[in-house]
């Protein structure tokens, strides 16, 4: 993988793949998925549903001015190895393009907390995010593995 990123960097500047004083570098085209369907990347699936706004949930309440967005999430892990999911791994992306992420808690039932998802198993939980009332939400960003992540239009 090194020798092929130092061959593209060594063509690109023999051949000029530069235009108007900018590197044009070919990004991969990552799909986009629906709330409420499956999404799949490395033999990881996921489904989110949209639960609720609420000022409160549970035990906790949203600070002045924000609401919690709460989402159900099921996650199957089809590798032959385990997967370890944790909330850091989600992350929502607001119309303005500012990136939050999961409300932290204590371990708490229900809440989506550090899991192992063994090999050919599946996981449930609800994640939980302290946002501003005042922004709309566009995506939820799934990235448990080193490569893409799954991107879920809340459109």
């Amino acid at each position: 993988m090194k020798m092929f990123l130092v061959a593209f960097v060594i063509i690109c500047g023999l051949t000029g793949c530069v235009q108007d004083g900018a590197k044009k570098i070919p990004l991969p085209e990552i799909k986009t998925h629906n709330i409420h369907e499956t999404a799949s990347i490395e033999k990881v699936a996921v489904s989110v549903r949209k639960i609720g706004t609420p000022s409160s949930y549970e035990i906790w309440k949203a600070k002045e001015g924000y609401m919690f967005l709460i989402f159900q999430v099921s996650i199957a892990n089809h590798l032959n190895t385990s997967l370890l999911v944790m909330p850091r791994h989600f992350n929502l992306v607001s119309s303005t393009g500012k990136i939050y992420g999961v409300f932290q808690t204590t371990e708490y039932s229900g809440l989506l907390h550090k899991t192992k998802i063994r090999a050919r198993g599946t996981a449930e939980g609800i994640l939980l995010f302290e946002v501003p009332r005042s922004e709309t939400y566009k995506e939820l960003i799934f990235a448990p593995i080193k490569n893409e992540p799954l991107i879920i239009s809340l459109k």
